[in-house]
């Protein structure tokens, strides 16, 4: 049973809200703080402990939204709702329970705009997946909206070191657009891998093609390279010369989506390959380097 929650909460994807990280660090950056206090470092992972319980609210409601069609999908039949283990009833008591508990916790150590960021990780997930609205229906959309959870989770970060103040527009958009490029990758690779089988779950892949997902992830990107250049260029001129890292490791994932061996359909599995983590260190130690030395 103990299992059945564990899959429930689909805690092995907490990973996504890592994303924080790159909100605080961007925020130290922008009021050049080099004095970061234990309260920051608390604040931080409490800011990612409780990402990632709303992010289990919104599982739940997906799950219990999508509870008819998930019986129709050859691997999502198998989750703790559609399979049967936990009952809708006891799965909206947990997700309330965790919701609330989220919210008041917010709102007693946290200041305004991070409840509110929070608040708008909620929302995002209703809008995505409940009736009149469910933006998973839509073809494209789908991807656009969810893609909105990456900004929002830069957020969070940014607003554990800077109150009141947000990050510039053009921030927030590359990283929605870098958000959009690892859903649409999703989408191929489903597509791919399971091919119409998938229309009775979601009627969105009666209007995909695999030519107009790959279109969308190259369109994505080149958005991407042209925001981070431009953010970069404006900012941290000496981290140009990462550029072209950023654009290879892109197109790396984009290769890899298209052999089939990315599995990105299990995005988890995708991102703790050692070929994936060891991109992202390799990119990472060249910044520091490059911040440290220019």
């Amino acid at each position: 049973m103990f299992f059945s929650y564990f899959k429930l909460l689909r805690i092995d994807h907490w990973f996504k809200n890592l994303f924080i990280i790159a909100g605080i660090i961007s925020a130290i950056l922008f009021a050049q703080s080099e004095l970061i206090g234990l309260n920051f470092v608390i604040q931080g992972i409490g800011a990612f402990i409780l990402a990632s319980l709303i992010s289990s609210v919104n599982y739940i409601v997906n799950q219990i939204a999508d509870v008819e069609f998930d019986k129709k999908h050859p691997d999502k039949k198998t989750r703790p709702i559609p399979s049967g283990k936990i009952s809708v009833f006891r799965a909206e008591i947990l997700a309330f329970i965790l919701l609330l508990g989220s919210l008041m916790i917010t709102s007693l150590f946290y200041n305004a705009n991070f409840f509110y960021a929070l608040l708008s990780l909620w929302i995002a997930g209703i809008l995505y997946n409940i009736r009149p609205v469910r933006l998973k229906d839509i073809p494209y959309i789908d991807v656009i909206s969810e893609s909105f959870n990456n900004p929002v989770r830069f957020l969070l970060g940014w607003f554990v070191i800077i109150k009141s103040e947000f990050p510039s527009f053009i921030i927030l958009l590359s990283t929605w657009s870098i958000g959009a490029v690892l859903m649409t990758a999703k989408r191929y690779d489903e597509l791919k891998f399971y091919g119409k089988k998938l229309i009775p779950y979601r009627d969105t892949f009666n209007t995909y093609s695999l030519k107009s997902l790959l279109i969308m992830m190259y369109f994505y990107i080149t958005l991407s390279m042209v925001l981070i250049t431009h953010i970069i260029y404006k900012h941290q001129k000496p981290f140009l010369i990462g550029i072209p890292f950023v654009l290879m490791f892109l197109l790396w994932i984009v290769k890899k989506v298209k052999s089939g061996e990315a599995k990105t359909r299990n995005v988890e599995s995708f991102v703790f390959s050692y070929r994936f983590i060891l991109y992202i260190i390799a990119i990472t130690l060249l910044f520091v380097f490059l911040y440290f030395h220019y």
